[in-house]
């Protein structure tokens, strides 16, 4: 394991102050020490920043909530070999960066992700997010899988200098999807380390795992920003990722997680016709 790179951590944080004390705790504790831990608020309007300071951390305040700028300010305030990131909402095991750090002695490897674990499946809303929206790709160690979940992740800054840094468009999801392709296609690769374990502390209601789920698959098809797009979405994109969730479901017999899958539907139809009337407004 090659212990002489020199690492920067970023917290991409809105509106953490449930969680991010013990975020930075779990960093501060990791058996590699890194050289910077910067907080890259996004405007939050709770006490993320009050909370963040009392920690030997550099805050950076973005102004305006867009996951893929914040990353791309923390990469330009980063001086180190490596960045890591991780979600303000998530807590490392002591030796994630350890696990991590061996996969950075293979030549060509630009970036590697972690195991993200659900900490909280009791409520209905985090049962079905933990069921539908897993961010791992299981126990086995991956290769070039089709991305790197950017909740717990490490990758060589020049190799992110190299492709332009992250597209600014994926303002809260699919930033990490369109990044690790991109490296990909430029003759890196990527590794999922399920050996670096992370707990996600997050706690959803009914509504906003509806949300979180509509962010997470928005940018997956053609956006419905024209009538070609919004019918694609309204007629077969909803309606078949609506019938994977439900057939899922019943595989596994959790029908009940329905309750949430059901209602999501409608949501997404009725946000893609606003979304497609707003794109009139704008020609």
């Amino acid at each position: 394991m090659n212990t002489t790179f020199s690492i920067t951590f970023y917290l991409p944080a809105l509106n953490s102050e449930k969680t991010i004390g013990k975020c930075i705790e779990s960093i501060l504790k990791q058996e590699i020490s890194p050289k910077n831990i910067l907080v890259v608020d996004n405007n939050s309007a709770d006490n993320t920043v009050k909370i963040a300071k009392k920690f030997k951390v550099r805050v950076l305040n973005l102004g305006r909530q867009n996951l893929a700028a914040a990353r791309n300010l923390a990469l330009r305030n980063c001086m180190t070999e490596l960045i890591a990131a991780v979600d303000s909402d998530c807590v490392l095991e002591k030796g994630w960066l350890k696990e991590i750090m061996k996969d950075f002695d293979k030549k060509g490897v630009a970036g590697v992700g972690g195991k993200l674990i659900e900490k909280n499946k009791k409520a209905l809303a985090d049962k079905w997010r933990s069921f539908h929206l897993k961010q791992n790709w299981g126990n086995q160690k991956i290769t070039n899988p089709n991305f790197l979940f950017g909740a717990n992740t490490v990758f060589r800054i020049s190799a992110l200098r190299k492709i332009g840094g992250y597209d600014e468009k994926y303002t809260t999801n699919y930033e990490d999807v369109d990044v690790s392709r991109r490296l990909k296609k430029s003759g890196f690769d990527i590794v999922y380390e399920p050996d670096a374990a992370c707990y996600h502390l997050k706690e959803d209601t009914f509504s906003s795992v509806i949300r979180a789920a509509r962010k997470w698959t928005f940018h997956g098809y053609p956006l419905p920003d024209s009538f070609a797009g919004v019918m694609m979405r309204l007629l077969v994109y909803n309606p078949y990722i609506t019938l994977v969730f439900l057939f899922k479901e019943l595989m596994s017999l959790k029908l009940g997680l329905s309750i949430v899958t059901l209602p999501g539907f409608f949501y997404n139809e009725f946000y893609d016709i606003g979304f497609y009337l707003k794109s009139l407004q704008k020609a």
